[in-house]
């Protein structure tokens, strides 16, 4: 048994079934007895209170997180089919070892017994083209016609200036990953000007993030994206 301190866990019943054992809500004052572990989302600042929790009964402590592949859409419509869990800190987390780093670091051959597994579900992946969240159309154009650059058209701009695209990646603003990563808010701008100094005359472009577009979240490049696409 599993012991929760958030309630938002504790509801979302996709975690009980990736963790196939049962979950129990507990606080600082309640028995550890039939514990195996206690868990928390990644590095949420109110994990603190869980690894206290953990270390004081000798608990082993599993940080969950949102798998790669994760759902259909986003938010809790749309329930996780995956999940990273992590006895030993969590993988955006630079500060710390995470049980992924330890095994990609190590000997072990992960593909050992599973490569026809493994080839399999690369080939699905591409096939379908898959990714974390699965909402969005596939954007297919030609690069050498003009309608496919409605915003350069709409600029006055012409398609060979769309020869050289350059992609810049956003996240949502307050996101752990970000702080963990040892950047923050300044990073992204000065990602983004550097993105534009060091390639005059290209298209920039800004991937939202689909919590952003969704309307759920900001994100730090949100209010510096004019004239990118």
């Amino acid at each position: 048994m599993i012991g929760i301190f958030s309630l938002g866990i504790l509801r979302n019943q996709q975690v009980a079934k990736l963790l196939d054992d049962r979950l129990r809500y507990i606080n600082a004052f309640r028995s550890h007895a039939g514990l195996s572990a206690v868990a928390g989302w990644g590095c949420k600042p109110n994990v603190k209170r869980v690894k206290v929790y953990a270390e004081k009964h000798d608990l082993a402590l599993l940080r969950l997180e949102d798998g790669f592949l994760r759902s259909y859409s986003t938010g809790d419509t749309s329930p996780p089919l995956s999940m990273v869990v992590d006895d030993r800190g969590i993988y955006y987390d630079s500060t710390q070892p995470s049980a992924l780093e330890a095994l990609l670091a190590s000997d072990v051959d992960v593909l050992n017994g599973m490569a026809d597994d493994v080839g399999g579900a690369k080939g699905l992946l591409l096939t379908h083209r898959l990714s974390k969240y699965n909402h969005a159309p596939d954007w297919i154009r030609d690069p050498g016609s003009f309608d496919s650059f409605p915003a350069l058209r709409q600029e006055g701009l012409d398609v060979e200036r769309a020869v050289k695209r350059v992609l810049v990646v956003d996240q949502t603003a307050g996101d752990m990953s970000v702080a963990l990563g040892g950047a923050n808010a300044d990073t992204f701008v000065s990602m983004l000007a550097a993105a534009r100094g060091e390639n005059p005359g290209a298209t920039i472009y800004v991937k939202t993030h689909p919590e952003v577009t969704s309307g759920r979240k900001g994100g730090y490049l949100t209010a510096e994206q004019n004239g990118v696409v």
